[in-house]
């Protein structure tokens, strides 16, 4: 529904980019305070509720990791180009 509350571990720098770029990583630990593992009910209902947003806000992928000694939920967002959003 939306209603969700995401733990934010940190938006980590995608290798190669400059750092002072718009980050296009989330990692997320926990969802509702309960902690991101993998095979987790929670998990698989972010995923599916991220991959039906529309573009440009849907993103371009998701996948379990390990983040700063923790399981995550990343988060990718493509490069942004012209979403549209913004007059010229």
């Amino acid at each position: 529904t939306g209603d969700q509350a995401l733990a934010i571990i940190d938006f980590p720098i995608v290798p190669g980019e400059d750092p002072a770029a718009p980050r296009r990583l989330v990692a997320v630990s926990a969802i509702d305070g309960t902690p991101v593992t993998a095979g987790a009910g929670v998990v698989g209902l972010l995923d599916q509720w991220l991959r039906a947003q529309q573009p440009p806000y849907r993103p371009a992928g998701t996948e379990p990791a390990r983040h700063a000694g923790r399981d995550v939920l990343l988060i990718r967002y493509d490069a942004l180009g012209s979403t549209g959003l913004l007059p010229p």
